[in-house]
């Protein structure tokens, strides 16, 4: 009878559970049985569910999923905000350095001609002064030569004096004759030397005019670069 009654019991419960969904601390509870009492109790194990190991999809459609995948839409080959924005970045970066690189390119080209234009004056100052020295050499000898003359007149007059002379006053006269002859030999000696010297300021002149000229071409192509209208040589 009281098995009967739990039947029942358990009947009008499950009707109802499939009528209306109930939490799971409303659902009923089976009785203890002997072993779960003796060995705790029992676990309920739930299959796993297996995932498929691959999806198989058509070869047609893998290729064009590959090709759209491949090729930009038309959408993502517009240039979007950011994009513009980072090429302008790095077209102002790289026209400032191309300014910065030209500045000090200008900057290097006229310490340069200024360095020529003091090397000019230096060697024109250098010309000044070798032309001073000529000059002054050129005095010289024209002094000298005039003394020689002079002691050449007096040669000759003291050979004829002599000629009317006794011997005490000749021998007088012929030491003064050797006098003279040495100091004509000395002012030879030194209008050669004289000479000598205004050869090689000469030549020293000549130079320093080649050094001259060329750095005034080294000058003349500084200044032209400085205008933007030769491309300058490595040698320069």
């Amino acid at each position: 009878m009281a098995t009967q009654g739990f039947k029942e019991l358990s009947n009008n419960q499950l009707a109802a559970s499939s009528l209306t969904p109930m939490s799971p601390s409303d659902q009923p509870v089976a009785p203890e049985t002997a072993s779960e009492r003796a060995n705790g109790p029992r676990r309920l194990f739930r299959p796993r569910k297996r995932e498929a190991s691959h999806v198989t999809v058509d070869e047609p459609t893998q290729k064009r999923t590959r090709r759209n995948e491949g090729e930009p839409s038309v959408e993502s080959s517009k240039p979007t905000l950011t994009t513009l924005s980072r090429r302008q970045r790095r077209k102002k970066a790289a026209d400032l350095a191309e300014q910065q690189r030209q500045t000090a390119i200008d900057e290097q080209l006229k310490n340069e001609e200024e360095s020529l234009r003091q090397m000019m004056k230096n060697v024109m100052d250098k010309v000044e002064k070798r032309h001073s020295e000529s000059f002054k050499l050129r005095e010289r000898r024209r002094h000298i030569r005039e003394i020689m003359e002079d002691y050449e007149s007096s040669v000759v007059i003291n050979q004829r004096h002599i000629v009317g002379l006794n011997s005490g006053d000749r021998e007088h006269f012929l030491r003064r004759l050797e006098t003279v002859d040495r100091n004509l030999d000395k002012k030879n000696d030194e209008v050669e030397r004289i000479q000598k010297a205004l050869d090689l300021n000469r030549e020293k002149v000549d130079g320093l005019l080649q050094e001259h000229a060329d750095m005034l071409v080294k000058l003349a192509r500084v200044g032209t670069i400085l205008r933007g209208c030769f491309i300058p040589r490595r040698d320069l």
